[in-house]
Order: C-alpha cells, then structure tokens, then sequence
C-alpha cells in the first residue's frame, strides 16, 4: 500500500511555509500578498487558455525572478526563491528530490523543479506542493514531460490534484521515496555511479524515463576524465541568476544534454 499524506498534514505543511517565506518575520504578511497576486494570475492565465482566449505571453515565474518592491527592498523575487530552495533543500535533506544525489552549492547547479511543468499546468506555477529541488540533470531531463496517462486531467483542472491521483506518477512532495525507488550509489576516488529500481509503478515510471538515463549519463562522463573535471567545474561556479555568465552555462547545460541524450540513444 502505497502511502500518501493526508490533507490535514498538507495543510500544516503549507501553513508552516507561509509563516517562512520570507526569511525576516517582519516581512512574511507582504511576501504572503505578493505571492497570492501572482498565483491569481497564473489561474487568470489558466483561464484564458482553458476558454481558449489569446494568451499573455507574460512568463510568470520569470516576472518572480525580476520582482524587487520599490517601497520595501528586502522584499524580491530574489530572497521569496533563495528562502523557498532553502525550505525544500532542508525537506530533502540537501538531496535532489528524482535521483538523491547531494545537492550542490549554486543555484543552477540546484534548480526549483516544477512537478507539473508550469508550461503545461500554468494555474499551479505558484502552488507550493508543486514545487521541488532538484539537480540540473533531472531537470533538464524531466523538462516540461508529463509521465503520465493523467496528463490531460493534469493540464485541464484548476485545482491542484490530490496524492492519490498520482497513481502512475511519482510524485516528489507527496510519495516515500524509500517506498518507490531503491537505489545504491558506488564512490571511489574517481568515479560515481548510480544504480536504481524502481519498486512500485509510480518509481518504475522514474527509472525509465529518467532514472536509467541519469545512470547511464554517470557511467559516460566517468569515462571521460577531461570531461567529467570541466563538468564539475562549471557545476561548482557560482554566477548571478540571469547575468551572461549564468545565461551561458544554463545554454551549454542544454547542448551538452540534448548531445549526450543522442549519443546514448545511439548506443
């Protein structure tokens, strides 16, 4: 029996975030406002495409990244985001929330992965249980993909749909990883490998379309010891969200994704 938790634990989950979203208590009640306008607009944006109307070219997660309040600095997009990794990261227990590797040190390094991806699911881009850490291969491999049958049902409700219907999906914020996915890690001085299996549909539906790649990506990096030392290295490097040089390792990120995706295909 897979477990679930119940709506009065979310509730307690979520009220505790709202009272921690932003890391100075002074300023909790405003992020509090700011985040309900933007998940309006999101729904607004739902709407639209629902009733199939033009729709805004308005990216909003994108607007969270630029948002800085001119009466009252302290509150941004900036710290409503860093608080909100920190709060996961702590959830997670530092680990990305697909393959529990450690989560590294910057940012795009650690994105904040949309579940339901919000260019399909555009009213949940601001609900906090679709919000998840994750490592940028994960990322970049789950993209904007629904693995599901549901994904029609996903993309057309308002509501954020409940644990259980995430029967044939794993679901980070809602499922036991320990229940779904088994895994072991192998570490030596050179080299990390991973090996997963999945134990219910939910994990058997991760290792196949993500889990098994992420593994077999490991063992071809590994192979390449030139490569492997560049890749850390621009892992490790912290640069400033959206200035040119973190714009040109989130381009390279893709590229060198999307090749090594081919390649192992081709194997």
């Amino acid at each position: 029996m897979v477990s679930v938790p119940t709506e009065a634990a979310l509730e307690a989950i979520l009220e505790d975030y709202l009272r921690q979203c932003h890391g100075d208590p002074a300023h909790v009640t405003a992020t509090q406002v700011y985040l309900k306008v933007m998940t309006r607009k999101a729904l607004r944006q739902f709407r639209r495409r629902h009733n199939k109307e033009p729709m805004s070219e308005i990216n909003l997660w994108g607007e969270l990244y630029k948002f800085s309040c001119s009466k009252t600095p302290e509150i941004s997009g900036a710290m409503i985001r860093e608080q909100l990794r920190a709060l996961l990261e702590k959830e997670q227990n530092y680990q990305c929330c697909y393959c529990r590797r450690p989560l590294l040190s910057s940012g795009h390094a650690k994105p904040i992965e949309h579940i339901l991806p919000r260019s399909k699911c555009v009213q949940h881009t601001f609900n906090f249980f679709n919000l998840a850490v994750c490592c940028v291969d994960c990322n970049l491999r789950k993209s904007n993909h629904i693995w599901s049958l549901k994904e029609g049902k996903f993309t057309s409700e308002r509501e954020y749909p409940s644990p259980e219907s995430f029967d044939d999906l794993y679901h980070p914020r809602f499922h036991n990883y320990n229940e779904h996915i088994k895994f072991i890690r192998l570490q030596s001085n050179h080299h990390n490998i991973s090996i997963y299996k999945g134990l219910t549909g939910q994990g058997k539906n991760l290792c196949a379309n993500m889990l098994t790649h992420l593994s077999q990506k490991e063992v071809f990096i590994n192979g390449n010891p030139e490569l492997k030392e560049y890749i850390t290295t621009i892992d490790q490097h912290t640069a400033e969200t959206n200035s040119n040089a973190d714009k040109a390792i989130r381009v390279f990120q893709t590229a060198f994704t999307r090749a090594t995706d081919e390649l192992l295909y081709e194997l």
